[in-house]
Protein backbone atom coordinates (compact mmCIF):
# COMPACT_ATOMS: atom_id res chain seq x y z
CA UNK A 1 0.00 0.00 0.00
CA UNK A 2 2.89 2.34 0.82
CA UNK A 3 4.36 1.94 -2.68
CA UNK A 4 0.97 2.61 -4.26
CA UNK A 5 0.51 5.78 -2.18
CA UNK A 6 3.98 7.05 -3.10
CA UNK A 7 3.38 6.29 -6.78
CA UNK A 8 -0.02 8.01 -6.68
CA UNK A 9 1.50 11.09 -5.02
CA UNK A 10 4.21 11.35 -7.66
CA UNK A 11 1.75 10.73 -10.50
CA UNK A 12 -0.61 13.42 -9.18
CA UNK A 13 2.31 15.81 -8.79
CA UNK A 14 3.30 15.22 -12.42
CA UNK A 15 -0.26 15.69 -13.62
CA UNK A 16 -0.84 18.88 -11.64
CA UNK A 17 2.47 20.44 -12.57
CA UNK A 18 1.96 19.75 -16.27
CA UNK A 19 -1.50 21.34 -16.06
CA UNK A 20 -0.10 24.42 -14.29
CA UNK A 21 2.64 24.96 -16.88
CA UNK A 22 5.45 24.34 -14.38
CA UNK A 23 7.90 21.65 -15.35
CA UNK A 24 7.18 18.45 -13.46
CA UNK A 25 10.90 17.81 -13.12
CA UNK A 26 11.37 21.27 -11.56
CA UNK A 27 8.66 20.57 -9.00
CA UNK A 28 9.95 17.12 -8.08
CA UNK A 29 13.60 18.20 -8.02
CA UNK A 30 12.83 21.02 -5.59
CA UNK A 31 11.59 18.49 -3.05
CA UNK A 32 13.20 15.44 -1.51
CA UNK A 33 11.35 12.43 -2.87
CA UNK A 34 11.37 9.17 -0.89
CA UNK A 35 10.55 5.94 -2.65
CA UNK A 36 10.28 2.60 -0.87
CA UNK A 37 12.07 -0.17 -2.78
CA UNK A 38 12.53 -3.64 -1.30
CA UNK A 39 12.48 -2.39 2.30
CA UNK A 40 15.08 0.31 1.65
CA UNK A 41 14.57 4.03 1.21
CA UNK A 42 16.14 6.00 -1.61
CA UNK A 43 16.24 9.76 -1.06
CA UNK A 44 16.82 11.84 -4.15
CA UNK A 45 18.42 15.19 -3.35
CA UNK A 46 19.49 16.26 -6.81
CA UNK A 47 18.05 19.67 -7.56
CA UNK A 48 18.55 21.08 -4.06
CA UNK A 49 19.36 24.79 -4.20
CA UNK A 50 20.47 26.96 -1.29
CA UNK A 51 22.05 30.33 -0.51
CA UNK A 52 25.30 30.68 1.41
CA UNK A 53 25.23 32.31 4.85
CA UNK A 54 28.32 33.95 6.34
CA UNK A 55 29.39 32.11 9.50
CA UNK A 56 32.21 34.43 10.59
CA UNK A 57 31.89 38.17 9.87
CA UNK A 58 35.51 38.63 8.77
CA UNK A 59 35.05 35.92 6.13
CA UNK A 60 31.93 36.93 4.15
CA UNK A 61 30.60 34.18 1.93
CA UNK A 62 27.73 34.66 -0.52
CA UNK A 63 26.18 32.94 -3.50
CA UNK A 64 24.11 29.97 -4.52
CA UNK A 65 24.80 26.26 -4.21
CA UNK A 66 23.08 23.44 -6.11
CA UNK A 67 23.23 19.69 -5.70
CA UNK A 68 23.10 18.21 -9.19
CA UNK A 69 23.23 14.76 -10.72
CA UNK A 70 24.99 14.09 -14.01
CA UNK A 71 25.85 10.73 -15.56
CA UNK A 72 24.85 8.94 -12.35
CA UNK A 73 27.16 11.02 -10.13
CA UNK A 74 26.20 13.71 -7.60
CA UNK A 75 27.93 17.07 -7.43
CA UNK A 76 28.01 20.15 -5.25
CA UNK A 77 27.90 23.07 -7.66
CA UNK A 78 28.67 26.67 -6.71
CA UNK A 79 26.95 29.08 -9.10
CA UNK A 80 28.60 32.10 -10.73
CA UNK A 81 27.43 34.36 -7.87
CA UNK A 82 29.57 32.47 -5.31
CA UNK A 83 32.21 34.54 -3.52
CA UNK A 84 34.26 34.16 -0.35
CA UNK A 85 37.50 35.61 1.00
CA UNK A 86 40.85 33.98 0.36
CA UNK A 87 42.52 31.96 3.06
CA UNK A 88 45.00 29.13 3.59
CA UNK A 89 43.98 25.49 3.40
CA UNK A 90 40.32 26.21 2.59
CA UNK A 91 38.16 23.11 2.08
CA UNK A 92 34.64 22.25 1.04
CA UNK A 93 33.01 20.08 3.70
CA UNK A 94 29.68 18.45 4.44
CA UNK A 95 28.54 19.16 8.01
CA UNK A 96 25.96 17.40 10.17
CA UNK A 97 24.34 20.65 11.40
CA UNK A 98 22.09 22.87 9.30
CA UNK A 99 23.78 25.94 10.85
CA UNK A 100 27.52 25.30 10.85
CA UNK A 101 29.41 26.77 13.84
CA UNK A 102 32.47 28.95 13.27
CA UNK A 103 34.67 26.23 14.85
CA UNK A 104 33.88 22.65 13.83
CA UNK A 105 34.51 19.32 15.55
CA UNK A 106 36.16 16.53 13.56
CA UNK A 107 33.30 14.09 14.17
CA UNK A 108 30.73 16.50 12.70
CA UNK A 109 32.02 16.87 9.14
CA UNK A 110 33.61 15.15 6.17
CA UNK A 111 35.95 16.85 3.70
CA UNK A 112 34.92 16.83 0.05
CA UNK A 113 37.87 18.68 -1.54
CA UNK A 114 40.13 21.72 -1.36
CA UNK A 115 38.40 24.82 -2.71
CA UNK A 116 38.97 25.32 -6.45
CA UNK A 117 38.42 29.08 -6.53
CA UNK A 118 37.32 31.79 -4.12
CA UNK A 119 34.66 32.98 -6.53
CA UNK A 120 32.55 31.85 -9.44
CA UNK A 121 31.21 28.59 -10.78
CA UNK A 122 32.83 25.36 -9.62
CA UNK A 123 31.80 21.76 -9.13
CA UNK A 124 32.78 19.10 -6.57
CA UNK A 125 31.94 15.42 -6.97
CA UNK A 126 30.34 13.79 -3.93
CA UNK A 127 31.96 10.35 -3.61
CA UNK A 128 29.46 7.47 -3.75
CA UNK A 129 30.66 6.19 -0.37
CA UNK A 130 29.34 9.33 1.36
CA UNK A 131 25.78 9.09 2.69
CA UNK A 132 24.57 12.64 2.02
CA UNK A 133 21.55 12.00 4.25
CA UNK A 134 23.86 12.20 7.29
CA UNK A 135 24.71 15.83 6.52
CA UNK A 136 22.62 18.99 6.64
CA UNK A 137 24.89 21.56 5.01
CA UNK A 138 27.86 22.33 2.80
CA UNK A 139 30.50 24.65 4.27
CA UNK A 140 33.55 26.61 3.17
CA UNK A 141 36.04 25.99 5.97
CA UNK A 142 39.67 26.88 6.71
CA UNK A 143 41.33 23.77 8.13
CA UNK A 144 44.51 25.57 9.24
CA UNK A 145 42.66 27.91 11.63
CA UNK A 146 39.46 25.84 12.07
CA UNK A 147 37.24 28.69 10.87
CA UNK A 148 34.02 28.29 8.93
CA UNK A 149 33.70 31.07 6.36
CA UNK A 150 30.13 30.27 5.32
CA UNK A 151 27.64 27.49 4.70
CA UNK A 152 24.53 26.56 2.74
CA UNK A 153 21.88 24.14 3.94
CA UNK A 154 21.13 21.02 1.92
Amino acid sequence: MKRFTTFTTIALSLLLTSASGVSALETISQNKVSVSLNNSVLVAQAGTSSKFVTAEKDHPTTGTLNIIEKDGKRYIEFRDDFKTVEGPDVKIILHKNAAVPVTVKEEDYITIAPIQSFEGTQRYEIPEVIDVNKYASVAVWCQEFNVTFGYAQL
